[in-house]
């Protein structure tokens, strides 16, 4: 499974605050928004001067289009910042094993880096217990 859940605050500069080009920029994004989010998982928010993104969802398999989307507002709107948090039980290299782990991406001034989650890190035993056939609930 390819679970993921993510928060973004939307700024299209780190200080300036001109709102038409705050506003062209979010417009920006929802177009392609539109184009990716075929299962209208993700939500925009707009309150009190504070514009927001959302998202959470699973799959069967890993949907490249949920990073690629944190890509995409780096490159819109280099101002923003958030967090990604990804499982995916499919996540084996020879290098590496993070079927077990959270992934988490990280978004500031533009730039998307993926880094170790220390917090729900490993999903069993923090998260979830292990599957037992013998368990009666």
């Amino acid at each position: 499974m390819f679970q993921f859940n993510g928060w973004v605050v939307l700024r299209y500069h780190t200080h300036d605050n001109d709102q038409v080009k705050q506003e062209n920029s979010i417009k920006m994004l929802t177009n392609y928004i539109s184009k990716v989010d075929t299962e209208k998982l993700v939500f925009l928010r707009q309150r009190n001067g504070l514009d927001s993104l959302c998202i959470s969802g699973i799959h069967n398999h890993r949907s490249e289009y949920v990073i690629e989307l944190f890509q995409k507002i780096g490159e819109i709107m280099p101002g923003s910042y958030g967090l990604l948090y990804i499982q995916d039980d499919e996540d084996i290299s020879k290098l590496h094993d993070n079927s077990n782990c959270f992934v988490v991406w990280k978004l500031v001034r533009g730039n998307l880096s993926r880094e170790q989650d220390v917090y729900l890190s490993p999903v069993m035993p923090n998260v979830e217990d292990p599957f037992d056939e013998n368990r009666n609930d």
